[in-house]
């Protein structure tokens, strides 16, 4: 399934006009488009306990999680500077519980897109469910 780049900003755009950055000032916007053909947007909240935030993207993973959707064909982060930014690393742990190495991660500005990358071009070597089934390995 094929996303609507201009739809992803625009809901990314929506999603940042309403992030809570009172402490950063740096509003975040980001769109994911599934596989199932729907789009959700989320935002940073941060927190004056500053760990207990939360960045756009796993905002965005929850209400795809809430609608029932499980499978991330792109993601688009949106910010204002210049180059666009990447998701963190967490956002990419995060992500990669729902993509495939194929998976689009498009960065953009308020001006539009600035990059596109595959997932597995910017993360490999996440934590996967591969780790959890070592706990019955013995050591030698």
């Amino acid at each position: 399934m094929k996303y609507d780049l201009n739809k992803m900003l625009e809901v990314a755009k929506s999603a940042r006009d309403h992030a809570y950055a009172p402490y950063s000032q740096f509003p975040v916007g980001v769109c994911i488009f599934t596989e199932d053909g729907q789009y959700y947007g989320g935002c940073n909240v941060e927190n004056s306990s500053y760990p207990q935030g939360q960045c756009a993207e796993p905002t965005a993973i929850g209400t795809m999680i809430a609608s029932g959707s499980r499978k991330i064909v792109a993601t688009l982060v949106l910010t204002d500077t210049e180059t666009g930014v990447s998701p963190c690393g967490g956002c990419l742990q995060k992500l990669s519980e729902f993509t495939h190495p194929e998976t689009d991660v498009l960065i953009a500005n308020l001006s539009g897109l600035k990059m596109k990358k595959k997932f597995k071009d910017l993360f490999h070597g996440q934590f996967s469910e591969v780790f959890t089934q070592l706990k019955n390995i013995k050591p030698a």
